[in-house]
């Protein structure tokens, strides 16, 4: 059994159940924050190789 599961039925205490939706909370918050950051970067990454190709291209 999940502790979610156990949260819904009752058998955990409400603190314990808030406490685990807090840290789901802030974990789910932190890996859209590394994964958008990742994103991010690769875009710069790739839009300065384009810049860099074009740039030979000219020459």
């Amino acid at each position: 059994m999940t502790v979610r599961k156990a949260c819904f039925w009752g058998y955990a205490s409400l603190k314990s159940c808030l406490k685990i939706r807090v840290v789901e909370a802030v974990l789910r918050l932190w890996l859209l924050r590394r994964n958008s950051g990742a994103a991010a970067v690769e875009k710069r990454i790739s839009k300065q190789l384009l810049n860099m190709k074009a740039l030979e291209e000219v020459r």
